[in-house]
């Protein structure tokens, strides 16, 4: 059983896990609410903006000299969702290995915790609170060196980020010969042995005179010309894409991810995502359009076991 009741609707009724259990010991009833079953905040409510705020989240969110800022799309459900299926499979994995059944308690607020990555962490270790960094990272260099991650190029925007261990020693070195080749590699860069390169003590002055170059670079490249080169001499790297890029997208579009679906009301069709996992076995696709609001009343009545004088009767009596 998965419910998402205010902490004690269940029990009220009659129906929280205590009881269901004396039913059926081996049930799993997993409960997933904004701050969890216990602690002083379980009775609050929460939307998504208030879990991504009170979680610590937005606190790493944005530009070091601005506010912190939200995610652009709603993200806390999602987390909570991803935790709470974890939490659930955890717990079935336990029964099948016991036969004991067992209360999930999901709390939103601890859940998106985890999407502020390190920072958590990072204050334990450092007590400083990781600052927000906006289009860099942090937290690479023991002198707290700033690395930028996007650079504009000639048609929008690439990530690009100077790393260390071999893969950013490999990429940090074959973006130079690149540059070399079109005559925009600088001389400190050409003599520069990357091998030599360690990014956990890199200095500010440092990645600023490589970041200078490589932007003068990534201005004369396309994305297309950009992805296709990190490829083929396997680097780190990749473009941003727009909305309209992701739409054009080939690997998406070979797995099916976009569906043409039409609405009669406007005479057209609107191009749906579809589900982003693919089943050997399970159809699991998009054939329709979102309902009308209370279009689909009636099938579910009949589907429930109401024939048409008892779907007027229940009208009459306002009760449906």
């Amino acid at each position: 059983v998965i419910e998402t009741f205010q902490p004690g609707t269940l029990k009220k009724w009659g129906l929280d896990y205590k009881a269901l259990a004396k039913i059926k010991p081996d049930l799993i009833v997993s409960s997933i609410t904004p701050f969890g079953q216990t602690g002083p905040y379980k009775n609050y409510r929460a939307s998504d903006l208030v879990l991504t705020a009170m979680s610590g989240f937005m606190s790493v969110l944005g530009d070091s000299d601005k506010p912190p800022v939200r995610p652009t799309v709603p993200q806390s459900y999602v987390w909570i969702g991803m935790h709470a299926a974890e939490a659930t499979l955890m717990a079935y994995y336990h029964r099948g290995m016991t036969g004991e059944g067992q209360h999930v308690d999901i709390s939103g607020q601890a859940g998106v915790t985890w999407a502020a990555s390190i920072a958590p962490s990072f204050y334990d270790f450092n007590k400083e609170v990781p600052t927000r960094a906006g289009s860099f990272v942090t937290g690479r260099s023991v002198t707290g060196a700033i690395i930028r991650a996007v650079y504009p190029c000639k048609d929008g925007y690439v990530t690009y980020i100077i790393y260390g261990g071999p893969a950013g020693q490999r990429t940090n070195k074959r973006l130079t010969e690149w540059m070399a080749s079109k005559g925009m590699a600088p001389d400190f860069l050409k003599n520069k042995d990357w091998s030599k390169f360690d990014i956990a003590t890199v200095t500010q002055e440092e990645i600023n005179r490589v970041e200078e170059a490589n932007m003068a670079f990534f201005k004369t490249v396309t994305k297309d010309e950009f992805f296709k080169y990190v490829v083929e001499q396997d680097m780190l790297g990749y473009p941003v894409n727009t909305a309209k890029e992701i739409l054009e997208d080939d690997q998406l579009k070979s797995r099916g991810m976009w569906k043409e679906v039409e609405h009669e009301d406007l005479g057209e069709k609107i191009t749906y995502p579809a589900f982003f996992t693919l089943f050997s076995s399970i159809a699991c696709d998009v054939w329709r359009r979102a309902p009308r609001i209370g279009e689909h009343n009636e099938e579910v009545y009949r589907e429930i076991g109401l024939d048409q004088k008892d779907i007027l009767r229940l009208k009459k009596a306002n009760i449906i």
